[in-house]
């Protein structure tokens, strides 16, 4: 059996309310999060406001808005 691993050109960001030690697998999102696809452009434009705003990515289709608690597996790990 062989296994493939390669990168896919997506970018999860996701910030902690409190301290997160390195080495940590994390399986759920801490709190809203944004997955960024990369595939058609090496950059995005994106915010984030501490103002209970969130992020702001002008609502494109290359990101998607990741509920707080949701399973981080199915998203991150492609078959």
């Amino acid at each position: 059996m062989l296994d493939v691993v390669a990168p896919v050109e997506q970018v999860l960001l996701m910030l902690s309310r409190g301290p997160v030690n390195t080495g940590t697998v994390v399986h759920r999102a801490y709190d809203a999060a944004l997955l960024i696809d990369l595939r058609s452009a090496a950059q995005r434009t994106v915010q984030f406001d501490i103002n209970n705003n969130g992020w702001i990515w002008g609502g494109c289709s290359w990101a998607r808005w990741v509920r707080p608690s949701a399973e981080l597996v199915p998203l991150l790990i492609q078959r």
